[in-house]
């Protein structure tokens, strides 16, 4: 059975998953794409490892077992759950308590081997370098792999990507997610923004009202996809197909988005200290200064707090060692932050919500193909 948590932004997915490993003896499979790099751990939200290892050329992180967990930090926060179990998926919405009920019913008599003394096992963290390139695709080769090696069947896979919880929940699209090398698309890297757009525009104008047209590497995607197959990427993407058997679905969603967004507005204030700034000079200092061009790319927080780490250091202002001076000098970057994460949060809700309706659809077909049996 897989356990797929998926929400927002700082939803508590990484808790509810870590408690629920814990209790029920489960492997986690990260499912983050800023996660899976090594050295990006603050700014990231990274769980704090107790250890790692390499097992059969696999690395294993792990994270303290965990037997308690904070309901309060759940009470803006509603769960719709889907559950497919004997060819029929079932869904219901609930608040935290009927949620760790129904976890309860369903996994308290299956529980795995994979636990290690007081260590829960975490997979696809930090198996990548910055600056390569992971896709949705590899994602799901890597967690079968991992999966097929271990002999594992029960596990959560949890995380902030819901992309590549999506592509892996439903097996589709496998070609519109493989890196394509392709002489016509070889170059495509090169495409202005606006050269992109205008592509899809004449070839494949439909999938312009789905992707974030402001996302580059979706926009690259797209166009590779066109480009290398000859078909619409919006005609592969939204086909019709049923989801993998045996899944557990939890889709977290604020109920009050205005308190949710003064939440994360308060995770953001928090980093603001010498962590992430450590953070940010360590990966410049590993990797040079070729890594920030891509670390503007790979999320909102990287590139704003690598904009106030590089603005504070040419300027000299007392570097970051007096954040106290630091913070009111570059709070307007700080304050558009903010509203980028509440952007790229409701683009994450959105996803979700067209992820539900792939699940209902499903449902629909299901019940459907039952009554046609029972008649």
């Amino acid at each position: 059975m897989d356990l797929i948590i998926l929400g927002p932004s700082s939803s508590g997915k990484t808790s509810l998953a870590n408690f629920i490993a814990s209790k029920y003896s489960l492997p986690i499979f990260n499912c983050d794409s800023i996660q899976i790099y090594k050295n990006l751990d603050f700014l990231s939200n990274k769980p704090k490892f107790i250890s790692q290892e390499i097992v059969e050329e696999e690395i294993i992180s792990y994270t303290e077992r965990t037997l308690a967990l904070d309901l309060g930090k759940y009470k803006n926060f509603i769960f719709s759950a889907y559950v497919d179990r004997r060819d029929f998926v079932s869904n219901q919405t609930c608040n935290i308590n009927k949620i760790l009920l129904l976890i309860d019913e369903i996994f308290s008599s299956s529980k795995s081997d994979m636990i290690v003394s007081d260590k829960v096992v975490n997979f696809l963290f930090d198996i990548k370098d910055p600056g390569q390139n992971y896709s949705t695709h590899t994602f799901e080769l890597d967690l079968t792999r991992i999966v097929k090696k271990f002999n594992i069947y029960s596990k959560i896979i949890v995380g902030g990507s819901v992309y590549y919880a999506f592509n892996y929940l439903f097996g589709l699209n496998r070609e519109i997610n493989s890196d394509f090398t392709c002489s016509t698309c070889s170059n495509i890297s090169e495409w202005s923004k606006d050269e992109l757009i205008n592509f899809l525009y004449d070839n494949d104008p439909q999938i312009l009202e789905f992707i974030d047209i402001k996302n580059r590497r979706r926009l690259e995607s797209a166009a590779r996809f066109v480009l290398a197959t000859s078909k619409k990427y919006s005609e592969e993407y939204f086909r019709k197909v049923q989801p993998k058997r045996n899944f557990f679905i939890i889709l977290i969603y604020p109920i009050d988005r205005e308190e949710y967004y003064k939440h994360l507005d308060n995770v953001i204030e928090k980093r603001f200290n010498s962590d992430s700034f450590n953070e940010l000079e360590k990966l410049i200092y590993l990797y040079g200064h070729e890594i920030i061009p891509w670390l503007n790319k790979i999320s909102y927080e990287y590139r704003y707090f690598l904009s106030i780490y590089t603005k504070a250091k040419d300027e000299k202002t007392t570097s970051y060692i007096d954040l106290s001076k630091l913070r009111p000098l570059y709070a307007e970057y700080l304050t558009e932050l903010k509203y980028k994460e509440h952007q790229y949060a409701k683009r994450q809700i959105t996803f979700l919500r067209r992820l539900e309706r792939k699940l209902k659809e499903n449902l629909e077909i299901r019940a459907t193909n039952y009554k046609n049996l029972a008649i």
